[in-house]
């Protein structure tokens, strides 16, 4: 049986915060550290994530997500920074994949 898992995505400035329900973290995480791809989050470019929550049952997961999304921003943030105090990345390192990407700044 596939765990099913509740997670919530951010940008780097923290500005969006976006809900979702995967049953393929891997999947997900490649959709958020591929940045060809804006499709699947078109408003912004969500690439951590930082709150998780697994389930054995889909109707958990949605249950639990229809709760958070009945909730504030507020609450939200406040249950991500208990869990997770400086809002890093819970995506684990894929292969081919640079999650670290390196920019150039020219003043």
């Amino acid at each position: 049986m596939k765990a099913h898992h509740l997670y919530i995505s951010t940008d780097a400035n923290r500005k969006f915060l976006q809900l979702g329900i995967s049953n393929d973290m891997i999947l997900l995480q490649q959709h958020m550290q591929d940045s060809t791809n804006s499709g699947l989050f078109s408003t912004s470019v969500l690439n951590r994530i930082v709150y998780l929550e697994s389930f054995s049952t889909a109707l958990e997961a949605e249950k639990r997500y229809q709760e958070l999304c009945g909730l504030g921003r507020m609450v939200r943030e406040r249950l991500i920074r208990k869990n997770n105090p400086n809002w890093l990345s819970l995506s684990l390192p894929l292969p081919g994949l640079n999650p670290n990407k390196k920019a150039a700044v020219f003043a």
